[in-house]
């Protein structure tokens, strides 16, 4: 993660004068992420610039794009973006779970178990529409059960092959995912939702069952993500797979 003093230097570089409520907000936005509508300094900046035309171009110089949503605006990173967010390398190491050095495989399966719980709480039936307020753990870990079960009938080869790949990359871990007792199944979703909860995307309720939420800003990052229609529809074909939800 870089310095959001080094941030503003790279962006303002060579570039004309900024005006000062710019900065004051883009500040804020790179602290938090966030900024309230209502909040004073928004207030201010939008007076001078309605259109907001330099904090979208600020936001543009480090691959990012402003997503309103819940009374905030959010400073959402794009794919490219290589100042707000974590390379893939480091999101490997962040999502480690086995004894080994973190692994494609590895990294492939944490990414599809946090879809899933994405389209847990945005079923497919209705993608812009929370369903739930909390997904329980054992819920969670019971739907990555049932789709790396799902290996028969799949319309599209390549799917069959990257759940296959991934099932077989579980249990060569010694995990066992019928078994809700097993530590290993356990010990992985649970490094997700630490990671998911660092990043402000989920809160975690340990009297709740245990169970977990999206906060408001989390739900801003599944908005976004809805608003990609490719990777939507395989999100969906993977993610629900076997599911009667």
């Amino acid at each position: 993660m870089v310095c959001r003093a080094l941030i503003l230097n790279s962006i303002l570089k060579g570039e004309k004068p900024v005006n000062e409520e710019t900065l004051r907000v883009f500040n804020k936005m790179l602290v938090n992420r966030h900024i309230a509508i209502d909040d004073d300094d928004w207030q201010a900046y939008l007076d001078v610039d309605p259109e907001k035309q330099e904090i979208t171009q600020l936001c543009y110089g480090v691959d990012c794009r402003l997503l309103t949503h819940n009374m905030r605006v959010y400073l959402i990173p794009t794919e490219k973006n290589k100042w707000l967010s974590y390379d893939k390398q480091e999101l490997k190491r962040k999502l480690h779970w086995t004894k080994a050095n973190p692994v494609e495989d590895e990294y492939q399966l944490s990414m599809l178990s946090i879809l899933i719980l994405f389209s847990m709480f945005y079923p497919s039936s209705s993608k812009t529409i929370r369903q739930r307020d909390f997904v329980r753990l054992e819920d969670w870990t019971n739907r990555i059960a049932e789709v790396l079960s799902s290996t028969e009938g799949f319309e599209n080869e390549e799917d069959a092959m990257f759940i296959k790949q991934l099932r077989e990359f579980y249990l060569s871990k010694g995990a066992d995912f019928n078994d809700p007792n097993d530590k290993d199944r356990a010990r992985f979703v649970d490094k997700i939702r630490v990671f998911l909860c660092a990043q402000n995307i989920l809160e975690y309720d340990k009297e709740l069952e245990p169970a977990v939420s999206l906060t408001s800003e989390g739900e801003a990052r599944i908005e976004a993500l809805m608003e990609n229609e490719v990777l939507c529809e395989r999100l969906y074909r993977l993610a629900e797979r076997g599911s009667n939800a």
